[in-house]
């Protein structure tokens, strides 16, 4: 297999898949490790690099989006209402029992 690397060429949009791909796991690992934590200092740390995480991931979202990288559509408003009922009734059930 040598020689692969002379061979292999990212593009922006390659590279720009891997940056956001990287940044959607690192915030995926805070969020996880900030659940884990007992220490009110470490719980603040994690907070910060996870705000800070997602961020940086927006940013690449967007720029993303700006060269028509990444698709995104409207989510139709049906969906979104019956979501938003399921997620009201879990939170009862979850208050109050089920």
């Amino acid at each position: 297999m040598t020689g692969y690397k002379e061979k292999t060429q990212l593009n922006e949009k390659d590279a720009l898949i891997d940056m956001l791909t990287l940044e959607k796991d690192v915030v995926k690992t805070y969020a996880m490790s900030i659940t884990e934590g007992d220490s009110k200092n470490f719980r603040q740390v994690i907070k910060n690099n996870l705000t800070e995480s997602v961020e940086e991931q927006y940013k690449i979202f967007k720029e993303m989006k700006s060269r028509n990288y990444y698709k995104v559509s409207e989510a139709e408003a049906e969906k979104v209402k019956a979501l938003k009922l399921t997620a009201k009734e879990t939170n009862k059930c979850l208050e109050k029992g089920c």
